[in-house]
């Protein structure tokens, strides 16, 4: 149940014996179903989520034109709605399963019990939400500064694994743009192959 977790954070740290039972004591496990939300928008987003098995999706709802997809995250991903994590305030988004999974679940006393007794694991979690903040400036910067079809393109190159995954509406909501026009896109790249 922790080998991917352990794996997850081995690969770019050292964990001693002691670091590692230390993590699988400070999750709790829980499993999910399809189309269940983890957390609601306007929620406090109180824990840090280790994705075991599954797919998971955040997004944002507004009444005019539904929702606008932030991202995806599948096995071996560290989900959390930081803004609301760090500040204690409602979510901002939703945080729903794509897929029957699993996550090891971290409260935020518990992760900041592992950062007081084990230095080394704060800095990993720095790290991580460093590259995590820079993925998201880059997806921000794409989505303004890419056409729709290079858009496309680009998630497809950066996501191969996940294309086949989520519903085609899912992904035109994460590039910003109506199901029928990547399904154009869709077509029109099928007709320049052949």
């Amino acid at each position: 149940m922790h080998t991917k977790l352990i794996n997850n954070i081995t690969q770019q740290l050292f964990l001693t014996e002691t670091q590692i039972s230390d993590f699988k004591d400070s999750c709790t496990v829980k499993t999910f179903k399809r189309k269940e939300i983890l957390v609601k928008q306007g929620d406090v987003f109180t824990d840090l989520y280790f994705i075991n098995r599954g797919l998971l999706k955040s997004y944002t709802s507004d009444k005019s034109s539904g929702q606008h997809i932030l991202s995806f995250s599948l096995e071996n991903y560290w989900v959390a709605d930081m803004v609301s994590y760090v500040t204690g305030n409602g979510s901002t988004t939703t945080t729903e399963a794509l897929e029957d999974g699993q996550v090891l679940v971290f409260t935020k006393s518990a992760m900041e019990a592992l950062f007081a007794k084990h230095h080394n694991v704060e800095s990993f979690f720095r790290k991580l939400l460093e590259k995590r903040t820079a993925k998201l400036m880059q997806d921000r910067y794409n989505l303004i500064s890419l056409n729709a079809e290079e858009r496309y393109l680009k998630f497809v190159d950066e996501n191969a694994q996940l294309v086949q995954r989520i519903l085609q509406k899912d992904i035109a909501s994460y590039l910003g743009i109506f199901p029928e026009s990547l399904s154009r896109i869709r077509k029109g790249l099928s007709q320049k192959k052949v």
